[in-house]
C-alpha cells in the first residue's frame, strides 16, 4: 500500500513528529505513523500516549481509498530529504488491535470556537515545561498546570507562572498536562491563532486547516503554589537589568564561575554599587564582578543562590529581579509573568548544606528540599514573637497592664457565676414546684 505525497509537506510532517517521538523512542506506537486515505483526501496520525498529533490535506490527484496502514516514522524523516517533488509513501496494513490504539480526530469545526493567541501560549508552555523537573526525585513536578488565565510549571525549587491568558476551562477548574516538545516545532510555530476544544480526555488545538494537536489530561493535583510566592509591591528591593546588559550577562557568568573554579554560589549584592560575586561554602568571596548600567531602588540587600536559577531568568528574558529578605523568593518580572526561586540561607552559615543547589532555608539550619511545593489541605502554622521591653520601666508598666486586664476578666467571671447561681436556684424552685403537682394528680386519680 502506498499514498503519494508532496514532499514539502512530507517534510512538515516529520519535523512536527520528530518532537513527539523524542521521549517516548522505542515504543512500537510512538515510532510508526498511521496513514488513511479516501478519495481527495490524506490523514497522517501519531501518539506517544500523551499528546496525539493528526496532518490532514486535500489531495486534488487521488483517485480512490488506500489503506489504513502504518510506516515507521524513521522512514518518513528519510523519504522528507531532498528536493521538492512528489513522493510514495509505503506500508503495511496491521492487526485490528493494534489500529485501534491511534487516536481518531473530528475535523468538522465546533460551532463554539475558542480563539487563543498562540505565540504567547506556545511560550508559556515552552517555558513552564523547561523549569518542570526532568529527572527521578520525592520532590519533583513533571506536570504542567493549566488554569483559566495561567500556565505554571515548577520543579519544587523554581517556578514559572504565565499570567492574563484566555483558557476553556471554568474559574478555578486546574488540568494537568505532561510537557512536551512538540510547542518547540518550527512548523507549528508560524500560527498566529488557534482553535482550542474542550474534550473529556484533554485539549484539543487546531492550527488553521491542516494540523489537530491533543494534549491528554493528566491525573493528579497541582501543589497550591500561590501560598509560597510575595505579592511584588512587597519587595523591598529592586534590580533592573537593561536589554544591553543582558545580552553578555550569562556568558560573563560562565567566565566568573570559571574562575573561581570550585563549587560556588552567586551573592548579589544591591547597593552603592550593585555587584555579583563568586563566594564559596563558607561565604568567602572567590570573585565579582559590577553589574554595570543595571539599577537599584529600595533598600541595601545580599541575597545568595544557586547560579543557573539566574542565568535561566536571564535566558526567560525576565530582567526585573525583587528581592524581599534573604530566606524568602526572589522574583523575577516580566509584565504579569513572573519566575523565581528560593535562595540558599541560614543564619550560622552563608551556604549551609542542603539536599539540593539552590533549595531554601529556615532559620533554625534545616533546609526545605522543595519550597513551592504546598499540598493542599496543609495546616498553617502562624508564629507570634513577643515585642521585646526596652527597660525595667517598660516592663513594669506591661505588668501593671496584665494584672489590670486579669482583674477585670476575674470580676466579669464572678459576675457570670452569680447569675448562673440564681438561675439555677430559680430551675430548682420550679422542678420542685411540678414534681409537687405531678405528685397531687397520682393522689386525685388513686382516690377516685
Amino acid at each position: 500500500m502506498d499514498v503519494t505525497l508532496n514532499r514539502s509537506r512530507l517534510q512538515e510532517v516529520a519535523e512536527v513528529l520528530k518532537h513527539l517521538g523524542e521521549k517516548h523512542s522505542g515504543s512500537p506506537i510512538s515510532d510508526k505513523v498511521l496513514v488513511r486515505s479516501e478519495p481527495g483526501k490524506v490523514s497522517l496520525t501519531a501518539t506517544n500516549g500523551e499528546v496525539d498529533v493528526m496532518y490532514y490535506a486535500s489531495l486534488p490527484d487521488s483517485s480512490g481509498a488506500v489503506g489504513p496502514f502504518l510506516a515507521p516514522l524513521a522512514t518518513l524523516t528519510e523519504l522528507a530529504e531532498g528536493q521538492d517533488g512528489p513522493v510514495q509513501v509505503s506500508g503495511e496494513p496491521e492487526e485490528a488491535a493494534v489500529m485501534e490504539k491511534y487516536p481518531v480526530f473530528d475535523t468538522t469545526l465546533p460551532k463554539r470556537r475558542h480563539f487563543a493567541d498562540w505565540p504567547a501560549l506556545r511560550g508559556h508552555l515552552r517555558n513552564a515545561g523547561i523549569v518542570v523537573a526532568s529527572g527521578p526525585d520525592r520532590y519533583s513536578i513533571n506536570r504542567i498546570c493549566l488554569s483559566k488565565t495561567s500556565v505554571v510549571g515548577t520543579d519544587g525549587r523554581q517556578l514559572y507562572a504565565g499570567n492574563n491568558l484566555s483558557l476553556p476551562l471554568r474559574k478555578g477548574q486546574e488540568w494537568l498536562i505532561a510537557p512536551s516538545k512538540i510547542f518547540a516545532s518550527k512548523t507549528l510555530s508560524n500560527y498566529l491563532k488557534v482553535v482550542l476544544v474542550r474534550e473529556d480526555v484533554g485539549m484539543v488545538f487546531r492550527f488553521g486547516e491542516n494540523w489537530m494537536v491533543r494534549i491528554h489530561r493528566q491525573e493528579g493535583r497541582f501543589p497550591r503554589w500561590q501560598e509560597s510566592v510575595p505579592r511584588l509591591k512587597e519587595a523591598r528591593a529592586k534590580l533592573i537589568i537593561p536589554e544591553t546588559a543582558a545580552v553578555d550577562m550569562p556568558e560573563r557568568l560562565r567566565q566568573l564561575l570559571d574562575e573561581a573554579n570550585a563549587e560556588t554560589s552567586l551573592c548579589l549584592r544591591l547597593g552603592a554599587k550593585n555587584t555579583l560575586a563568586a563566594v564559596d561554602v563558607e561565604g568567602k568571596e572567590i570573585r565579582s564582578m559590577e553589574l554595570d548600567g543595571c539599577s537599584r531602588t529600595g533598600e541595601e540587600m545580599s541575597l545568595i543562590f544557586d547560579p543557573k536559577y539566574f542565568i535561566q531568568s536571564l535566558k526567560l528574558g525576565f530582567l526585573t529581579l525583587h528581592g524581599f529578605a534573604p530566606n524568602r523568593p526572589i522574583i523575577a518580572a516580566r509584565g504579569s509573568d513572573i519566575y523565581l526561586w528560593m535562595p540558599i540561607f541560614d543564619e550560622t552559615a552563608a551556604i549551609p548544606n542542603a539536599q539540593g543547589p539552590g533549595n531554601g532555608g529556615h532559620q533554625n539550619g534545616q533546609q526545605d528540599p522543595a519550597p513551592f511545593v504546598r499540598r493542599r489541605g496543609r495546616r498553617k502554622t502562624l508564629e507570634v514573637k513577643p515585642k521585646a521591653p526596652q527597660s525595667l520601666s517598660d516592663i513594669a508598666a506591661e505588668l501593671d497592664a496584665i494584672r489590670n486586664g486579669f482583674g477585670d476578666l476575674s470580676r466579669r467571671i464572678d459576675t457570670v457565676q452569680a447569675f448562673i447561681r440564681a438561675q439555677g436556684i430559680e430551675i430548682e424552685k420550679r422542678e420542685k414546684a411540678v414534681h409537687h403537682a405531678l405528685g397531687a394528680l397520682k393522689q386525685l386519680q388513686v382516690s377516685a
